[in-house]
């Protein structure tokens, strides 16, 4: 299975993600500093993968994957690690919203 498959099955949580805030309008408005925050940690974290792959400790299997390496990190690592704390923190902040009442 080509990494690229895997990785576009994120596609959908991003559609998701943008459904789930469509009717929270202020509480996105309140929360987006930090759904910002934790997407920008999450690109600086795929980041530390480029001395992993220097060093040999792990590698991209090239035909399976877009071959497009930003500073030696492929691009599908960097859209998962972009996505998945933006969902995380959604999810996290949604539901704690849900348990206030409001």
């Amino acid at each position: 299975m080509r990494y690229t498959y895997f990785i576009s099955n994120f596609v959908p949580i991003a559609l998701a993600l943008a459904w789930i805030w469509r009717d929270k309008r202020p509480l996105l408005k309140r929360s987006l500093p930090l759904l910002v925050l934790l997407g920008t940690f999450g690109l600086i974290n795929a980041l530390a993968e480029n001395p992993a792959l220097r060093w040999g400790i792990w590698k991209y299997n090239l035909p399976h994957t877009l071959n497009i390496q930003i500073y030696g990190v492929m691009l599908e690592t960097y859209i998962y690690c972009f996505l998945v704390p933006i969902a995380i923190g959604s999810a996290a902040i949604i539901f704690a919203n849900r348990q206030d009442g409001t």
